[in-house]
């Protein structure tokens, strides 16, 4: 069997071929399948934030394969736990490859280390708003 690249297909060609396989080699847990779900995507947030979910994770349909961030991916946090302030940042030679983050408890201390979840444009723009 050769191998077929299928990474020009859109998301949702993708996601069915997946399917097909799973249950073709009758594969179970630790594997799990998660189903499409369009349409409202407020209603499915608010469901989401009911059920105490972390995040809602998604993509365009029509979106090819790539194996970096980039802005067709979307995950929206459903539960908001607090807030840190940015005391400092990591660079990579494009931009902003991490944030350190702070908390103020009596005194300042650094609370840790997080992605950013920005595409490479908007690392670079941020980047070079604060180069200055």
């Amino acid at each position: 069997m050769d191998a077929v690249d299928l990474g020009r297909l859109a998301q949702l060609a993708r996601k069915e071929l997946l399917k097909q396989l799973i249950e073709e080699n009758e594969l179970v847990a630790p594997i799990f399948y998660s189903e499409h779900h369009g349409g409202d995507g407020q209603a499915l947030f608010e469901a989401a934030s009911k059920l105490n979910y972390e995040a809602i994770v998604s993509k365009r349909v029509d979106a090819p394969y790539r194996s970096e961030r980039v802005e067709a991916w979307q995950k929206i946090k459903t539960v908001q736990r607090e807030k840190f302030p940015v005391v400092g940042f990591i660079k990579d030679p494009s931009g902003v490859a991490a944030l350190y983050l702070g908390k103020q408890e009596g005194k300042d201390r650094y609370i840790g280390k997080v992605g950013t979840g920005w595409s490479r444009t908007k690392s670079a723009e941020i980047r070079k708003a604060t180069a200055d």
